[in-house]
Formats: structure tokens, C-alpha cells, sequence
């Protein structure tokens, strides 16, 4: 099941999902999904795949919502993956 994710709805329909604290770096992050993809987030958050549901966010913002570590942070304790 998907971590519960705290979002807020923007102006232009996106979402701004504050994905917590990273447990690399220790700041706050958040994602912003775009609006056409809020109905894929809501199927994630369901129990869908979110490889399925978001297919237009990319792997490292993918990550950080099931995760909560940055991208970059990331890369630099997994460089060869």
C-alpha cells in the first residue's frame, strides 16, 4: 500500500504532494503532480501500480512520493543503478 501523502490542490488543477522528510539529506521535498495526472495519483493512492497510474512523472518523482528520498540523493548512495 502507498505511503498517505499530504497534497494541495494549485490553481491550474496540479497537486502539490509534500512527500516528507528525505532520510538522506533530512530537508522536506514535495512533487508536483500535474492535473491530468491527479485521477492516476488518486489510483496509486488506492493500491494501483504507480508505474501504471503516473507514467508521465518521472522515475525520480516516482521514487520520491513512494519513498520520500530526492532524486539526487538517490543517485549519489546508488550511483550504479
Amino acid at each position: 500500500m502507498p505511503r498517505q501523502l499530504t497534497s494541495a490542490a494549485q490553481d491550474d488543477g496540479s497537486l502539490l504532494v509534500d512527500t516528507g522528510v528525505c532520510p538522506f539529506c533530512e530537508k522536506t521535498g514535495s512533487v508536483l503532480v500535474p492535473a491530468l495526472a491527479r485521477d492516476g495519483f488518486t489510483a496509486w493512492q488506492s493500491g494501483g501500480s504507480i508505474q501504471e497510474e503516473l507514467p508521465e512523472l518521472s522515475d525520480n518523482a516516482r521514487e520520491q512520493l513512494m519513498s520520500g528520498i530526492h532524486g539526487a540523493c538517490y543517485d549519489k548512495e546508488y550511483p550504479d543503478e
